[in-house]
Protein backbone atom coordinates (compact mmCIF):
# COMPACT_ATOMS: atom_id res chain seq x y z
CA UNK A 1 0.00 0.00 0.00
CA UNK A 2 1.49 3.13 -1.18
CA UNK A 3 1.10 6.70 0.62
CA UNK A 4 -0.10 9.59 -1.56
CA UNK A 5 2.08 12.72 -1.06
CA UNK A 6 -0.11 16.28 -2.42
CA UNK A 7 1.68 18.97 -3.61
CA UNK A 8 0.54 22.46 -3.97
CA UNK A 9 1.83 24.10 -7.14
CA UNK A 10 0.37 27.45 -7.34
CA UNK A 11 1.50 30.84 -6.12
CA UNK A 12 0.53 32.25 -2.32
CA UNK A 13 -0.58 30.28 0.89
CA UNK A 14 -1.28 27.12 -0.44
CA UNK A 15 -4.84 26.46 0.76
CA UNK A 16 -5.99 23.62 2.86
CA UNK A 17 -5.54 19.42 2.04
CA UNK A 18 -9.46 18.65 0.04
CA UNK A 19 -11.93 18.55 2.54
CA UNK A 20 -13.07 14.94 1.75
CA UNK A 21 -12.85 11.53 4.71
CA UNK A 22 -10.11 9.45 2.10
CA UNK A 23 -7.92 12.01 2.90
CA UNK A 24 -8.02 12.45 6.69
CA UNK A 25 -8.48 8.95 7.92
CA UNK A 26 -5.72 6.74 8.67
CA UNK A 27 -3.62 5.44 5.86
CA UNK A 28 -4.54 1.83 7.86
CA UNK A 29 -8.39 2.87 6.50
CA UNK A 30 -7.15 3.29 2.70
CA UNK A 31 -6.22 1.29 0.09
CA UNK A 32 -4.53 2.65 -2.93
CA UNK A 33 -3.18 2.56 -6.44
CA UNK A 34 -2.08 3.76 -9.74
CA UNK A 35 -1.79 2.84 -13.55
CA UNK A 36 -0.95 4.52 -16.47
CA UNK A 37 -3.09 4.88 -19.05
CA UNK A 38 -1.91 6.30 -22.63
CA UNK A 39 -4.81 9.15 -23.50
CA UNK A 40 -5.86 12.79 -22.08
CA UNK A 41 -6.92 12.79 -18.61
CA UNK A 42 -10.06 14.47 -19.37
CA UNK A 43 -11.12 11.70 -21.39
CA UNK A 44 -9.99 8.61 -18.95
CA UNK A 45 -12.18 11.11 -16.37
CA UNK A 46 -15.02 11.43 -18.20
CA UNK A 47 -15.55 7.71 -18.70
CA UNK A 48 -16.60 7.97 -14.83
CA UNK A 49 -19.43 10.49 -15.99
CA UNK A 50 -21.19 8.17 -17.82
CA UNK A 51 -23.37 5.51 -15.40
CA UNK A 52 -25.09 3.92 -18.62
CA UNK A 53 -22.11 2.40 -19.66
CA UNK A 54 -22.37 -0.39 -16.82
CA UNK A 55 -25.03 -1.55 -18.65
CA UNK A 56 -22.83 -2.89 -21.32
CA UNK A 57 -19.22 -2.60 -21.13
CA UNK A 58 -18.93 -3.83 -17.45
CA UNK A 59 -22.00 -6.23 -18.87
CA UNK A 60 -21.22 -10.00 -17.34
CA UNK A 61 -23.24 -13.52 -16.82
CA UNK A 62 -24.61 -13.77 -13.91
CA UNK A 63 -26.03 -16.18 -11.75
CA UNK A 64 -27.28 -13.74 -8.86
CA UNK A 65 -30.39 -11.86 -9.35
CA UNK A 66 -29.47 -9.22 -6.70
CA UNK A 67 -26.75 -8.04 -8.10
CA UNK A 68 -25.33 -4.93 -9.19
CA UNK A 69 -24.58 -6.72 -12.62
CA UNK A 70 -28.13 -8.15 -12.75
CA UNK A 71 -29.70 -4.83 -12.53
CA UNK A 72 -27.33 -3.26 -14.91
CA UNK A 73 -28.44 -5.89 -17.29
CA UNK A 74 -32.62 -5.36 -16.53
CA UNK A 75 -32.80 -1.68 -16.91
CA UNK A 76 -30.80 -0.71 -19.34
CA UNK A 77 -32.13 2.51 -20.17
CA UNK A 78 -32.61 4.51 -16.33
CA UNK A 79 -33.61 7.57 -15.16
CA UNK A 80 -30.54 9.67 -15.40
CA UNK A 81 -30.65 12.97 -13.23
CA UNK A 82 -28.12 15.64 -12.24
CA UNK A 83 -27.94 17.97 -8.81
CA UNK A 84 -25.27 20.77 -9.25
CA UNK A 85 -23.22 20.79 -6.00
CA UNK A 86 -20.57 22.48 -3.91
CA UNK A 87 -18.20 20.23 -4.90
CA UNK A 88 -19.33 19.58 -8.85
CA UNK A 89 -22.25 17.30 -9.33
CA UNK A 90 -24.52 13.91 -8.08
CA UNK A 91 -25.41 12.03 -10.99
CA UNK A 92 -28.19 9.60 -10.16
CA UNK A 93 -28.67 6.61 -12.41
CA UNK A 94 -31.80 4.59 -11.22
CA UNK A 95 -32.81 1.56 -12.98
CA UNK A 96 -36.06 -0.01 -12.07
CA UNK A 97 -35.88 -3.72 -11.09
CA UNK A 98 -38.31 -6.19 -10.04
CA UNK A 99 -40.50 -6.17 -7.33
CA UNK A 100 -41.41 -2.77 -7.36
CA UNK A 101 -37.92 -1.62 -6.36
CA UNK A 102 -35.48 0.70 -7.70
CA UNK A 103 -31.24 0.24 -7.90
CA UNK A 104 -29.84 3.54 -7.10
CA UNK A 105 -25.93 4.37 -7.81
CA UNK A 106 -24.64 7.81 -7.36
CA UNK A 107 -21.85 9.05 -9.02
CA UNK A 108 -20.05 12.35 -7.52
CA UNK A 109 -18.03 14.56 -9.92
CA UNK A 110 -15.23 16.47 -7.59
CA UNK A 111 -13.74 19.28 -9.31
CA UNK A 112 -11.46 19.52 -11.52
CA UNK A 113 -10.55 15.51 -11.98
CA UNK A 114 -11.89 12.95 -9.64
CA UNK A 115 -15.07 11.04 -9.00
CA UNK A 116 -16.47 9.25 -5.96
CA UNK A 117 -18.33 5.82 -6.44
CA UNK A 118 -19.30 3.06 -4.03
CA UNK A 119 -16.92 1.30 -2.38
CA UNK A 120 -16.87 -0.07 1.20
CA UNK A 121 -20.37 0.63 3.53
CA UNK A 122 -19.55 3.51 4.57
CA UNK A 123 -17.18 4.89 2.58
CA UNK A 124 -16.42 5.33 -1.42
CA UNK A 125 -14.39 4.64 -4.60
CA UNK A 126 -12.03 7.69 -5.67
CA UNK A 127 -11.05 8.13 -9.49
CA UNK A 128 -8.36 10.34 -9.33
CA UNK A 129 -7.44 11.19 -13.10
CA UNK A 130 -3.77 12.93 -12.84
CA UNK A 131 -2.05 14.57 -16.13
CA UNK A 132 1.72 14.06 -17.01
CA UNK A 133 1.65 15.56 -19.90
CA UNK A 134 -1.24 16.17 -22.96
CA UNK A 135 -1.08 12.38 -24.02
CA UNK A 136 -0.34 10.63 -20.77
CA UNK A 137 -2.14 10.39 -17.15
CA UNK A 138 -2.17 8.68 -13.79
CA UNK A 139 -5.13 7.00 -12.75
CA UNK A 140 -5.22 6.51 -8.75
CA UNK A 141 -7.50 4.49 -7.33
CA UNK A 142 -8.47 5.24 -3.86
CA UNK A 143 -10.63 2.67 -1.91
CA UNK A 144 -11.68 3.71 2.17
CA UNK A 145 -13.30 3.18 5.48
CA UNK A 146 -14.66 5.75 7.59
CA UNK A 147 -14.86 3.02 10.67
CA UNK A 148 -11.60 0.56 10.32
CA UNK A 149 -9.18 -0.71 8.86
CA UNK A 150 -8.72 -2.72 5.14
CA UNK A 151 -6.85 -5.56 4.60
CA UNK A 152 -4.47 -4.50 1.80
CA UNK A 153 -3.84 -8.21 0.03
CA UNK A 154 -3.45 -7.09 -3.52
CA UNK A 155 -6.56 -7.28 -4.83
CA UNK A 156 -7.78 -4.12 -4.94
CA UNK A 157 -8.28 -2.89 -8.59
CA UNK A 158 -6.50 -6.42 -9.71
CA UNK A 159 -3.12 -5.45 -8.62
CA UNK A 160 -1.51 -8.59 -8.48
CA UNK A 161 -3.03 -9.72 -11.41
CA UNK A 162 -3.91 -6.83 -13.86
CA UNK A 163 -1.33 -4.30 -12.95
CA UNK A 164 2.70 -4.74 -13.32
CA UNK A 165 5.45 -3.51 -10.88
CA UNK A 166 5.86 -0.55 -13.49
CA UNK A 167 2.06 0.52 -12.66
CA UNK A 168 1.02 -0.52 -16.20
CA UNK A 169 -1.58 -2.35 -17.58
CA UNK A 170 -0.83 -6.16 -18.08
CA UNK A 171 -3.93 -5.97 -20.46
CA UNK A 172 -2.45 -3.07 -22.70
CA UNK A 173 -3.20 -1.26 -25.73
CA UNK A 174 -0.29 -3.10 -27.53
CA UNK A 175 -1.31 -6.79 -26.55
CA UNK A 176 -5.46 -5.85 -27.63
CA UNK A 177 -6.11 -5.91 -23.74
CA UNK A 178 -5.61 -10.15 -24.33
CA UNK A 179 -9.57 -9.42 -25.36
CA UNK A 180 -10.51 -13.00 -25.38
CA UNK A 181 -13.77 -13.85 -28.28
CA UNK A 182 -14.76 -17.02 -26.55
CA UNK A 183 -15.37 -15.55 -23.02
CA UNK A 184 -17.53 -12.37 -25.62
CA UNK A 185 -19.80 -15.19 -26.96
CA UNK A 186 -20.41 -16.84 -23.44
CA UNK A 187 -20.57 -14.28 -20.34
CA UNK A 188 -18.76 -11.27 -21.26
CA UNK A 189 -19.87 -8.39 -23.11
CA UNK A 190 -16.60 -6.90 -23.89
CA UNK A 191 -14.06 -10.04 -23.94
CA UNK A 192 -11.55 -8.48 -21.38
CA UNK A 193 -11.37 -9.96 -18.68
CA UNK A 194 -13.39 -9.72 -14.95
CA UNK A 195 -11.53 -6.45 -13.64
CA UNK A 196 -13.26 -3.04 -14.50
CA UNK A 197 -10.11 -1.25 -14.81
CA UNK A 198 -9.10 -3.12 -18.47
CA UNK A 199 -12.47 -2.31 -19.53
CA UNK A 200 -12.57 1.27 -19.03
CA UNK A 201 -8.95 1.88 -20.27
CA UNK A 202 -10.05 0.28 -23.51
CA UNK A 203 -12.79 2.63 -24.13
CA UNK A 204 -11.03 5.68 -23.13
CA UNK A 205 -7.70 4.76 -24.65
CA UNK A 206 -9.75 3.39 -28.28
CA UNK A 207 -10.64 7.25 -29.45
CA UNK A 208 -6.57 7.78 -28.94
CA UNK A 209 -4.50 10.44 -27.33
CA UNK A 210 -6.89 12.96 -27.78
CA UNK A 211 -10.54 12.34 -27.87
CA UNK A 212 -11.56 14.79 -31.37
CA UNK A 213 -14.77 15.61 -29.46
CA UNK A 214 -16.00 17.65 -33.00
CA UNK A 215 -16.80 13.91 -34.00
CA UNK A 216 -18.82 12.87 -31.00
CA UNK A 217 -22.35 12.60 -31.11
CA UNK A 218 -23.43 12.91 -27.09
CA UNK A 219 -27.22 11.84 -26.06
CA UNK A 220 -29.29 12.01 -23.71
CA UNK A 221 -27.53 9.52 -21.26
CA UNK A 222 -24.55 12.19 -21.84
CA UNK A 223 -25.82 14.36 -18.90
CA UNK A 224 -22.98 13.47 -16.49
CA UNK A 225 -20.48 14.50 -18.89
CA UNK A 226 -22.55 17.64 -20.29
CA UNK A 227 -22.80 19.25 -16.57
CA UNK A 228 -19.17 17.82 -16.34
CA UNK A 229 -17.92 20.12 -19.03
CA UNK A 230 -20.45 22.69 -17.86
CA UNK A 231 -18.90 22.77 -14.43
CA UNK A 232 -15.02 22.42 -15.45
CA UNK A 233 -15.35 25.38 -18.02
CA UNK A 234 -17.36 27.63 -15.11
CA UNK A 235 -14.07 26.87 -12.85
CA UNK A 236 -11.83 27.66 -15.27
CA UNK A 237 -13.39 31.28 -16.14
CA UNK A 238 -13.32 31.91 -12.52
CA UNK A 239 -9.72 31.22 -11.90
CA UNK A 240 -8.92 33.13 -15.01
CA UNK A 241 -10.91 35.94 -13.30
CA UNK A 242 -8.88 35.37 -10.16
CA UNK A 243 -11.10 33.44 -8.41
CA UNK A 244 -10.33 29.82 -6.28
CA UNK A 245 -11.84 26.90 -7.67
CA UNK A 246 -14.36 24.72 -6.40
CA UNK A 247 -13.20 22.51 -3.39
CA UNK A 248 -10.22 25.58 -2.32
CA UNK A 249 -10.56 25.90 1.27
CA UNK A 250 -8.69 28.89 2.70
CA UNK A 251 -9.69 28.51 6.65
CA UNK A 252 -9.63 26.49 9.55
CA UNK A 253 -13.24 25.57 9.67
CA UNK A 254 -13.16 22.60 7.10
CA UNK A 255 -16.50 21.53 5.50
CA UNK A 256 -18.33 18.22 6.13
CA UNK A 257 -17.56 15.57 3.71
CA UNK A 258 -20.68 15.60 2.16
CA UNK A 259 -20.06 12.99 -0.48
CA UNK A 260 -22.64 9.77 -0.32
CA UNK A 261 -20.80 6.76 1.21
CA UNK A 262 -24.47 4.19 0.20
CA UNK A 263 -24.54 5.38 -3.81
CA UNK A 264 -25.47 1.16 -4.45
CA UNK A 265 -28.42 0.90 -2.99
CA UNK A 266 -31.60 -0.67 -3.72
CA UNK A 267 -34.95 1.15 -2.05
CA UNK A 268 -38.39 0.50 -2.59
CA UNK A 269 -40.09 2.51 -5.45
CA UNK A 270 -42.27 5.00 -2.70
CA UNK A 271 -38.65 6.09 -1.05
CA UNK A 272 -37.91 9.51 -2.95
CA UNK A 273 -34.30 8.35 -3.95
CA UNK A 274 -33.08 12.13 -4.20
CA UNK A 275 -32.07 12.08 -0.31
CA UNK A 276 -32.46 8.79 0.73
CA UNK A 277 -29.41 9.17 2.69
CA UNK A 278 -30.28 12.30 4.68
CA UNK A 279 -33.15 10.22 6.66
CA UNK A 280 -31.46 7.91 9.23
CA UNK A 281 -35.15 6.18 9.59
CA UNK A 282 -35.09 4.88 5.95
CA UNK A 283 -33.68 1.14 5.73
CA UNK A 284 -32.68 -0.26 2.37
CA UNK A 285 -33.77 -3.00 1.33
CA UNK A 286 -30.24 -4.58 -0.14
CA UNK A 287 -27.01 -2.56 -0.11
CA UNK A 288 -25.35 -3.59 -3.33
CA UNK A 289 -22.45 -5.29 -2.66
CA UNK A 290 -19.61 -2.51 -4.92
CA UNK A 291 -17.86 -4.36 -7.98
Amino acid sequence: MGGLIYTYMGTGEPPELPPFDFVTVPEAYRVNTKVLLECNYLQGHEGNLDPVHLSFLHRMATDDPDSAQAFNAVDTHPTIEIEETEYGARIYCVRKVSGDRHYVRITNYIVPNFSAVSGTADGYTVNWHMPIDDTHHWRYMIRFSRTKPLADDGRFMGRSEEITAEYRLVRDRNARYLQDRESMRTWSFCGLGRNFLPHDTCATEGPGPIQDRTQEHLGSTDKGILIGRKILLSAIRGVQEGRDPPCIVRNRERPKDTLVARSDIVLPASVDWHNYWEDEAIEPELAVVPR
